[in-house]
């Protein structure tokens, strides 16, 4: 398991990787799309990357709603959190710290190139369209003073909400006005972590990679990241 500093794993990987070896790395894969790159060339097939929002109940419930044909044509996904309450101090900017939500927006809507981009530093907005001709708005913020993260995705049947807020004191999910407790009290993050590991080491005992995403679904992360970079120092 790597979990150090994102500005390692790539030479912690690379100082690692071999056949038949099975890798946990924490989000963000890498720092640029150069660096994850490499780690695909260089990887087994066997490597997972920790984006463990995936294991949250209220999102499994969005992605069932897709599944079962819900049409997406709109879509958001937003953080907002106080990053400098949090433990440590090696951490990389908001775009790659935050890109819990770039990785939502992959995994429930599909492939997508980010063709809008406006910030710098902890507070960055993207635009994504999708391949599947869905457009969708990414808000990492990590200047706010409390805590706030919410995903919706919106169709012709209509929209569909998961959030989260300190005020609310859990999580809700929100079809089109109706809205029920996903969760009556807030998910610890140390509990989507637990469920990450655990079914990645089910993973390990058979040699089978499990848990988290792919290292392709990872570098798609980056590549969003390395895009919306490009536009800023065009604008």
């Amino acid at each position: 398991v790597i979990a150090a500093p994102a500005r390692f794993h790539a030479s912690q990987f690379m100082a690692a990787i071999g056949p038949g070896v099975l890798m946990l790395i924490e989000k963000p894969l890498s720092l640029s799309g150069y660096e994850a790159g490499l780690m695909l060339v260089a990887d087994c097939g066997k490597t997972r990357v920790g984006y463990n929002l995936r294991y949250h109940y209220g999102l499994l419930v969005l992605k069932e709603s897709l599944l079962d044909g819900f049409e997406v044509t709109h879509a958001s996904f937003t953080v907002r959190c106080d990053k400098s309450k949090w433990p440590g101090k090696s951490y990389e900017d908001m775009l790659l710290e935050g890109s819990h939500e770039i990785d939502l927006a992959l995994w429930l809507l599909g492939p997508a190139t980010c063709v809008g981009a406006a910030g710098s530093g902890d507070s960055w907005t993207l635009m994504l369209k999708h391949h599947s001709g869905a457009t969708s708005i990414v808000t990492l913020d990590g200047t706010y003073r409390s805590h706030l993260r919410e995903w919706s995705i919106g169709g012709p049947s209509g929209i569909r909400t998961c959030s989260w807020s300190d005020a609310a004191h859990g999580w809700r999910v929100c079809y089109s006005g109706f809205a029920f407790d996903a969760d009556p009290m807030p998910v610890p993050a140390d509990v989507l972590y637990e469920y990450e590991l655990q079914d990645f080491l089910s993973g390990y005992s058979t040699g089978e990679p499990s848990g988290g995403c792919t290292i392709e679904e990872a570098a798609a992360v980056i590549k969003v990241c390395d895009e919306a970079r490009r536009l800023t120092r065009e604008r």
